[in-house]
């Protein structure tokens, strides 16, 4: 017994041995790298040179002093592309065309850059965002890349967003007046347009005269298609006789006006007055067949 615990200590040992050795070496293993503190890729867990070692240069200290006057000037999309040309110009002169520093530099051109745009949106604003595709051009191109992470490029978008929003719900609201009332569809635009009214992405626009008549109109004219509906209920009775009754030879005028903005209503006005019109003159010509009739007797 005793020797068979002997044999099982000495396996034991032997194999702690061996599991150590595997170790030692895994630790052993060269890694290789860039051992130059001063180097751009500098790794301090290397143990062998891989002479892969770069010194790139930082950006010069004019054009830095550039990208810090940006952030404090007036909107200016040509100095900007310049600014951007320039410093691409002086990372390629030192053979380090698309270099991390460079990458670095150019991030820091867009991130001035963008405060520049949502300072000149805020400026547009006070003028109720008139003339401004351009500038929009330049918030939505900048917005695509950096929308997540910068804050300054992302309110102006969503100034831009409101100010579009304001055009949408008027052609919303004009294509809805087009159809039949639908309650559904209709509690749902005008509660969006209510919502929205009260928001501070619209309220911003509260000197812009012009645009709240967009919203207030809006509502109105909602307001009034219901009631349409309701009349137009009226009309098809009035125009859709019992069996004792004649039916009406014509539509009158005040229909005609009363539905004219409302396409489907309309419609529906023309084709009665037509139907009206067609079975007088089919009464009419029956009429007509009968005195004669009557004379040939």
């Amino acid at each position: 017994m005793k020797y068979k615990i002997v044999l099982v200590v000495i396996a034991l040992a032997v194999l702690g041995f061996m599991f150590k050795s595997q170790i030692t070496d895994n630790l052993k293993k060269d890694i290789s790298g860039c051992m130059d503190p001063l180097a751009s890729n500098y790794n301090p867990k290397a143990t062998e040179d891989s002479d892969s070692c770069s010194f790139e240069k930082e950006l010069s200290a004019d054009l830095f002093n550039k990208i810090e006057n940006l952030k404090i000037s007036d909107w200016d999309v040509n100095g900007y592309k310049n600014l951007n040309a320039n410093i691409r110009i002086y990372f390629t002169s030192l053979g380090q065309s698309n270099s991390d520093q460079e990458n670095i530099a150019l991030n820091k051109l867009d991130m001035a850059y963008m405060i520049v745009l949502g300072n000149a949106t805020d400026k547009k604003i006070l003028n109720c965002l008139k003339s401004s595709s351009d500038l929009k051009k330049e918030v939505e191109k900048l917005y695509a890349e950096y929308g997540t992470v910068n804050t300054a490029i992302k309110d102006a978008k969503d100034n831009f967003n409101s100010y579009s929003k304001i055009y949408g719900y008027r052609k919303k609201v004009k294509s809805l007046l087009k159809k039949r009332f639908v309650k559904a569809n209709f509690d749902k635009l005008k509660g969006g347009i209510f919502t929205f009214s009260k928001s501070k992405s619209f309220l911003q626009f509260k000197h812009c005269q012009g645009l709240k008549n967009i919203i207030s109109n809006g509502i109105d004219d909602l307001d009034k298609y219901e009631k349409i509906d309701k009349r137009y209920n009226q009309f098809e009775i009035d125009h859709t006789p019992g069996e004792m009754e004649m039916p009406k030879e014509f539509v009158t005028e005040r229909y005609f006006k009363m539905f004219k903005d409302y396409e489907w209503y309309y419609n529906e006005v023309i084709e009665t007055d037509l139907r009206l019109k067609k079975a007088k003159k089919e009464n009419d010509e029956k009429k007509r067949e009968k005195e004669e009739g009557r004379k040939m007797e």
